[in-house]
């Protein structure tokens, strides 16, 4: 693994977490105490964005940061919320197509990262954020998770102005502030007192019923002989889930099965629950 990839792994740390220790280096690349202790120095000296906390044993970001590398932010999204990290491999024979379309994603990296930040730091962010139904609106919000949708990325957390946790698309924040002096104890909520993320519910999902060979799609799809599958997940992800697998979730099944392939077979559990708004053809009950 090249120097250069740790050194991005340095910077990500820094960026979206606002700290980054030998134990961080060593966990991700099987690297010894000491490689790990050299990569930390030689950014160190390199960027000098960066200072050693003897009590914390790690290094913190500085006042002033600023990456020292380009990284996409769903790359980091993507990393933070399943410790896949996205390697470059050099004079790699490739087997796949010229290019592969990307759509923009509308995130803001500064943005993404101070919230991220605030996660690790369990802080709260002075938000402003615009929605279609209510416009641009400015609250204390106390971040605790990132979710997928599978197109898009979204931020959960207790949000003042409901005085609930609410889930926030990433691409319609329009400004995070750090205010270190900001204490409030209402906003300060942590992510066990948030019912909705912790109560687990069960997605049963089948292949959709409009299938002309349905045998055929258990096959290509690796189902083999199950009738149908089930996930457990979060009640606050589920809607996300449906969405990035592509089930259709419509009362009558009627949604184009070549785009939707699965169909939901327990709708009926699901219809209360507010992050159900995202799942496809889906109309919940409350929100």
């Amino acid at each position: 693994m090249n120097n250069k990839i740790r050194s991005k792994l340095i910077d990500f740390f820094l960026d979206y977490t606002g700290k980054v220790s030998r134990k961080d280096m060593m966990a991700h690349f099987d690297i010894g105490s000491a490689t790990a202790s050299r990569d930390l120095k030689a950014y160190e000296r390199r960027h000098s964005t960066m200072s050693y906390n003897v009590n914390a044993r790690c290094y913190e970001r500085l006042e002033g940061f600023t990456p020292a590398y380009e990284l996409d932010v769903a790359d980091a999204l993507l990393f933070i919320t399943t410790n896949r990290w996205i390697s470059e491999h050099e004079n790699l024979v490739g087997f796949g197509g010229c290019g592969v379309g990307k759509l923009p994603n509308g995130m803001n990296a500064e943005r993404v990262s101070a919230i991220s930040r605030a996660i690790a730091a369990e802080a709260v962010v002075k938000l402003s954020y615009t929605s279609a139904i209510s416009g641009m609106s400015n609250r204390l919000f106390a971040p605790h998770a990132f979710i997928s949708s599978g197109m898009s990325w979204y931020v959960r957390g207790f949000d003042t102005k409901n005085k609930a946790f609410r889930t926030f698309k990433l691409s319609q924040v329009l400004d995070v502030v750090t205010d270190p002096d900001c204490i409030d104890r209402e906003a300060n909520q942590e992510q066990s007192q948030d019912k909705e993320w912790s109560r687990l519910v069960t997605l049963t999902i089948a292949p959709h019923p409009n299938h002309e060979n349905i045998d055929a799609f258990r096959r290509e799809s690796g189902l083999g002989d199950k009738q149908v599958l089930n996930f457990t997940v979060s009640a606050a992800t589920a809607g996300y889930e449906l969405c990035s697998m592509r089930v259709d979730c419509s009362t009558d099944g009627t949604m184009d099965h070549h785009q939707f392939p699965f169909r939901c077979l327990n709708l009926h559990e699901l219809l209360g629950e507010s992050s159900m708004l995202l799942a496809p053809g889906c109309k919940v009950i409350s929100a």
